[in-house]
């Protein structure tokens, strides 16, 4: 699912890298057919000198070939004439080698080799059907078109080397024949001066030899230097892409681009129809639709470039487009467990309940390669993730009654003991203010700490603590005159606190050690009561200790508790 997506894009960087692969070709053949010297620009009398020269070489050593024939034949010490044999095969080597040069320079500087073959057999295929030549056959064009970028300079190269070798040979062996000029052979006897002789003639012709291959490297290096400056060079070899493969290249990513363009166009209208469909019949459309279209622009952009003609071009892509299928076959399995989870067969489920960050949320739109979150209780609450995400997330279907987060906007909680207001929440962080200070809390900390929302009602209560032998016993008759009392006395003092109280207990607790009858006094509030939090337990005590002065009984103790928070009813 998603590798139709990559492949697509794929497709655009194979375009944009055979771009950047394939300049430096034309620049190269450019420098090529300029810059050597038979080349059909370069003046008729710099071949003629050239052929002049290696004419004369060739003579030279033509005539050396015949000495060293007679010599051979005429020698009869053994060890002599295997350095004989040596030498003229080192001479014909070079002859060979000048022949070669005379012949390719007198055409034109073409390639001679490429004759040596018939035809036919250059082209013979192979009868028995082999995929790993085919795969040869079609990248053969791909290497030999990069063999041809690095040949001239490769070969420069190797010449410039052999041209430092055979200078460091000549200073050397220069240094050597100046040494033996200085020996004074009339005072050495009449087989030395033989020997030496023999030893200086024989040092002499491996100096020519040299000189001459010498003259034939740089002659050679001449062939492969650069005659034209570097802009020059870099203007024709730009002009011969753009109006070569660079143009080629163009149409193909023009037509790509705009083929993307409609299919997307077109799958963005048909979601639009579609916008509340989540069967698994228009999944599996979307999903076939990408995997055809992106077919679709492969074929299209292989036809391209097999139809142009160009092998070196269609060869490339063909290997990149290989080489991406090999890498991606250990993505298999993700892909697959994507596919399920696209097809809202997997842990995780459009329309159900995950725990994302530590915070819950509601999978509200799962795509082909995006998933969508949301959670109704915080501001900008919707996140995007790529479909990746759920792979390891379990989701469980949501009830009409579950709790998105523990508090909404202008909500008051405690929060270790302290009171706060809700002034904002986010996916990130929740803002809270407390007697004018703001404290932002990380939202997926808030929600792990023990906070206390009265916001939606709230329980409050007191103990009253009478002497029992002052209330005669008659627990009932005190539960009812308290109730009594403290309902007509908040009533008439706070009838807005009156009207916020859902419900007022009050009940028998226990009798404690010092033979006192405690009762609970227990206020169920309502929503956004929290103004009357501490008022209504004052109001409370207060009537309640003048209920026990009016009716004589010995009030011992009285104390508040805790809040307790109520839930909300959603």
């Amino acid at each position: 699912m998603s590798l139709t997506m990559k492949l697509r894009h794929h497709l655009l960087w194979i375009l944009l890298a055979l771009s950047m692969i394939l300049w430096p070709s034309h620049a190269v053949e450019a420098e090529t057919t300029q810059n050597t010297p038979n080349a059909q620009a370069a003046p008729s009398d710099s071949i003629t000198d050239q052929l002049a020269t290696i004419v004369n070489d060739m003579k030279e050593l033509q005539d050396k070939k015949t000495a060293l024939t007679k010599e051979i034949k005429a020698e009869r010490d053994d060890a002599h004439k295997q350095e004989l044999e040596e030498s003229l095969t080192r001479t014909n080597t070079q002859l060979k080698e000048y022949t070669a040069l005379f012949e390719k320079i007198a055409l034109g500087g073409i390639d001679t080799s490429r004759f040596d073959t018939p035809a036919k057999q250059a082209i013979q295929q192979v009868d028995d059907y082999d995929w790993q030549k085919e795969l040869v056959q079609i990248a053969q064009p791909v290497f030999a078109e990069m063999k041809k970028i690095t040949d001239a300079p490769r070969k420069r190269d190797v010449l410039r080397l052999e041209q430092k070798e055979i200078d460091e040979r000549l200073s050397m062996l220069d240094k050597g024949l100046a040494t033996f000029a200085q020996i004074n052979l009339a005072e050495l006897p009449e087989t030395a001066q033989k020997n030496l002789k023999d030893i200086e003639a024989g040092w002499q012709n491996l100096h020519k030899e040299l000189e001459r291959e010498r003259k034939l490297v740089v002659i050679k290096l001449d062939e492969l230097t650069t005659k034209e400056g570097f802009t020059t060079r870099l203007y024709k070899g730009a002009w011969s892409f753009m109006t070569g493969r660079g143009l080629l290249l163009l149409i193909t990513i023009a037509t790509l681009s705009g083929l993307m363009y409609l299919f997307n166009r077109f799958l963005v209208f048909i979601e639009k129809r579609e916008k509340n469909n989540i069967s698994i019949q228009w999944r599996v459309f979307i999903l076939l639709y990408q995997i055809i279209t992106t077919l679709v622009a492969v074929l299209v952009t292989l036809m391209i470039l097999y139809s142009s003609g160009d092998m070196v071009l269609f060869g490339i892509a063909i290997l990149i487009i290989l080489a991406f299928l090999v890498t991606s076959r250990n993505s298999i399995p993700k892909y697959f467990t994507k596919t399920r989870i696209f097809l809202n067969i997997g842990q995780a489920r459009e329309g159900e309940r995950v725990i994302y960050n530590d915070l819950p949320w509601k999978i509200s739109r799962i795509n082909l390669y995006t998933v969508y979150l949301t959670n109704p209780l915080l501001e900008n609450g919707t996140v995007r993730l790529t479909i990746d995400h759920l792979n390891n997330m379990i989701s469980r279907p949501v009830k009409m009654d579950e709790t998105w987060f523990p508090t909404v906007v202008g909500d008051v909680i405690y929060l270790n003991g302290t009171q706060y207001k809700v002034m904002r929440q986010t996916p990130e962080y929740v803002y809270l203010t407390s007697s004018g200070t703001e404290i932002i809390y990380p939202s997926k900390d808030f929600i792990k700490d023990k906070v206390l929302n009265v916001s939606y009602g709230y329980y409050i209560s007191t103990e009253l603590s009478l002497n029992y032998a002052a209330i005669n016993g008659d627990i009932d008759a005190v539960i009812t005159t308290l109730q009594e009392a403290l309902n007509a006395r908040i009533q008439a003092e706070n009838p807005d606190a009156h009207k916020a109280i859902k419900s007022l207990t009050i009940d028998f607790n226990r009798i404690d050690e010092q033979n006192n009858a405690v009762f609970l006094i227990a206020f169920s509030m309502g929503s956004f009561a929290t103004d009357y939090r501490g008022s209504i337990i004052r109001l409370a005590q207060r009537c309640a200790v003048k209920t026990a002065q009016e009716h004589n009984w010995s009030l011992k103790t009285i104390r508040t508790f805790s809040i307790d928070e109520s839930k909300p009813s959603q």
